[in-house]
């Protein structure tokens, strides 16, 4: 689905919140600034890695340094959205099992 906005700033929390994970393809810093939002509400993320820019930046090294943790990075679009299904799913199952009594 395509989402057109004129929210300016406020269109990354909309997309972060509207959305159950992210595959991330190239970009800079608009990019790397929608990824933390997915990133703060505990979203998956998944890099398309070779694609360029933040996201092959970021598969190959720790989101923030000194931390061990790696996002997960695929190197095709099916790989890509393969992972982000299978992130998804956990979350799924996960978000399903803690609603019951």
């Amino acid at each position: 689905q395509v989402l057109t906005t004129n929210l300016g700033a406020l269109r990354h929390p909309l997309l972060a919140d509207m959305c159950c994970g992210a595959v991330v393809i190239e970009g800079w810093l608009g990019t790397l600034a929608l990824m933390i939002q997915f990133l703060l509400r505990h979203k998956p993320v998944v890099l398309f890695d070779g694609s360029g820019g933040v996201a092959s930046t970021y598969a190959h090294r720790p989101m923030v340094q000194g931390m061990p943790d790696r996002l997960p990075a695929a190197r095709s679009a099916a790989g890509c959205v393969r992972r982000l299904q299978q992130r998804t799913a956990g979350r799924a199952a996960t978000a399903s099992a803690s609603d019951r009594p």
